[in-house]
């Protein structure tokens, strides 16, 4: 599965009920979340010190992107609010290439994070029988397709 596809339900499942199952299906739901948060953990990880290395390739790339959001806070004032306060630190020229930069950063990042998302990833676990899934989808408020996402993941249907 990938692991994008994992992430999306442990989202689900962590904060999940599952007061109407049975004793046995807890357990396996409880190892089940446990087994799925490390993936998460590690994503987390893994996205946080792929932004910091790319931050590297951009030279006070925080300090810039807060002038730009300065300088469109100031853009967005009416005339008048403008002429009795303080003029951005940055030039409209220096604004844009300053959003081309954050606009190269994001893909660069996206990209990243996108390729890591779609790695395959085998997480063992019990999984529930149709039976105690129902019970789990009964102590839950989850739509259709919620429900249908995690019953690929939780239980054999088939």
């Amino acid at each position: 599965m990938k692991k994008q596809d994992l992430i999306n339900v442990w989202g689900a499942l962590k904060d999940a009920k599952f007061g109407k199952m049975p004793e046995k299906a807890k357990m396996k739901y409880i190892l089940m979340v446990g087994k799925l948060s490390p993936v998460v953990k590690e994503f987390d990880e893994f996205r946080e010190t792929t932004l910091k290395k790319l931050k590297e390739d951009y030279p006070d790339f925080d300090k810039l992107r807060e002038q730009a959001q300065a300088y469109e806070e100031w853009i967005s004032r009416s005339d008048e609010e403008r002429q009795q306060g303080t003029p951005p630190e940055m030039t409209r020229q220096q604004y844009l290439d300053v959003v081309k930069t954050i606009l190269k950063y994001n893909k660069a990042a996206n990209e990243l994070l996108k390729k890591e998302l779609e790695k395959k990833l085998t997480v063992s676990y019990e999984r529930l029988t149709s039976s105690e899934f129902g019970c789990f989808i009964n102590s839950n408020d989850f739509t259709g397709q919620q429900a249908y996402e995690l019953s690929v993941v939780m239980c054999d249907m088939g």
